[in-house]
């Protein structure tokens, strides 16, 4: 035991010399400007080694490079090499008493309350009591969708929740190419044309490349009320080094979000940036700005940790208890659409499929000709994949649902992708290779799906 506390005692007295020596000596502290070059260096090379590992266009690279040499040289501009940080006078003898007194009053608590006789505690028994069985396995759940959608790759709705979890993973190329195809599925539906272009936009490290910028361009045609594209094109503004427009859209886009929004934060902090770069008072500049009432629609940043802390019993309950509240609330007023299909794969999510028919088949009563309704409840009705092709089996019920879809949306290549399977599976050749033509027309033949539905069609021949 003696031994162990001389082996602390040596510790203490090296820790507390490398706080001290920098007290004690007269240096040069390095600027802020210094490690900001030193970042965008960094920022430079890993954009030369994403180009030649094919991972960004060099459209995209020559952007994201011309962006972060911009921001270098004006580091580079305000660095001032010979700024020191002076040593102020009297402040050695506080620094050193502080030093001192924290080992020496964690020494004198330990011996108190410490257990020095306490046996060893081996890290996988600890590790054992940390797990939460009751918790779901992210990546394991992400990697049964990925093995869904191999086996279903026409699912628009399963890339864009693959996408999603890309990006909460922290792999924003894969988070590309899921919503690449499901872009390619669906060229212009809003919600897969943002989540891409967000998901370049982080692959980029930040940067708005020219793709990205165009999508944001028709997702806000298409969906005016989508918060996402002002800002990112606001982002793509000061990035081009156009402050004014960059403010401008984003003091219409704070003045149209909602006080418990949980991307106002955001759109306030870049607000404040902008106004800085024009030498305005960002005080002043916020405070001319209306803020609209809040609203219930999202939940705010402190519910979400509540939720996130609470246990799987607890958690599984409050989110059911969210879910009756949205079904009570269609009960009274079922004309939102949206509505109806948050509640139906929230029942998925839970794992009530018959909920989830029951959801969509009271949604298309009341919308009898809304093709995300009738495909979504089609999907539901999907059977097992039949060993011999690898593709689903389409009854009866579904191949309506997709035919109605196909009526009212032609150029959805979703709807003819099962057509085609229910026209195979009952030995209809001509017909499949008819429709499986109508959804090559609509993929981009760079994606790795164009050369999935080329191979089916290789394969019924003619």
């Amino acid at each position: 035991m003696n031994s162990l506390f001389l082996v602390f005692a040596v510790l203490t007295v090296i820790a507390v010399g490398a706080v001290l020596w920098p007290v004690f000596r007269r240096q040069h502290t390095p600027q802020r400007a210094r490690f900001e070059l030193d970042v965008y260096r960094d920022q430079l090379a890993e954009i030369d080694r994403d180009l030649e590992r094919g991972l960004i266009a060099p459209a995209e690279a020559k952007a994201a490079r011309l962006e972060v040499e911009r921001r270098l040289l004006r580091a580079a501009g305000s660095l001032d090499p010979e700024a020191k940080q002076p040593a102020a006078a009297g402040r050695h003898g506080p620094v050193l008493a502080a030093a001192l007194a924290v080992p020496l009053l964690a020494a004198g608590l330990y011996g108190i309350l410490g257990s020095p006789d306490l046996p060893d505690q081996p890290i996988a028994s600890r590790q054992d009591r940390q797990q939460d069985p009751g918790r779901p396995d992210i990546r394991q759940m992400v990697a049964g969708l990925e093995a869904r959608l191999q086996q279903n790759p026409g699912d628009v709705e399963g890339w864009l929740m693959l996408g999603r979890s890309k990006g909460v993973l922290g792999r924003p190329q894969e988070a590309v190419e899921a919503y690449r195809r499901a872009v390619a599925l669906k060229p212009d539906d809003p919600r897969a044309q943002g989540g891409l272009a967000e998901a370049l936009v982080t692959a980029a490290q930040g940067i708005v490349t020219p793709e990205a910028k165009g999508l944001f361009q028709r997702v806000a045609e298409r969906d005016p009320a989508d918060p996402r594209p002002d800002f990112y094109l606001g982002w793509a503004d000061a990035q081009a080094g156009d402050y004014h427009m960059a403010l401008e859209r984003w003091r219409k886009l704070l003045a149209a979000t909602p006080a418990d929004a949980p991307w106002r934060p955001r759109v306030v902090d870049a607000i404040r940036e902008a106004a800085g770069e024009l030498e305005l008072d960002p005080e002043a500049v916020l405070a001319q700005i209306p803020t609209p009432p809040a609203t219930a629609a999202q939940p705010s940043q402190e519910d979400v940790a509540k939720i996130q802390a609470m246990s799987p019993e607890k958690r599984e309950t409050f989110i059911r208890s969210m879910v009756e509240k949205l079904q009570a609330r269609m009960d009274a007023d079922g004309s939102d659409v949206e509505g109806w299909l948050r509640l139906a794969q929230a029942r998925l999510v839970l794992g009530d499929a018959e909920r989830a028919k029951a959801t969509f088949e009271k949604a298309l009563s009341l919308h009898p000709d809304v093709p995300v309704l009738l495909k979504g409840y089609a999907a539901t009705l999907l059977g097992p994949v039949r060993p011999e092709t690898g593709l689903p089996e389409i009854g009866d019920k579904a191949a309506e649902l997709y035919s109605k879809a196909a009526s009212l949306e032609p150029g959805d290549p979703e709807a003819w992708w099962y057509l085609g399977i229910r026209a195979l599976q009952e030995g209809r050749k001509d017909e499949a290779r008819a429709n499986w033509q109508k959804v090559l027309a609509k993929l981009d033949p760079s994606r790795p799906e164009y050369a999935e539905v080329k191979s089916r069609l290789d394969q019924l021949g003619g």
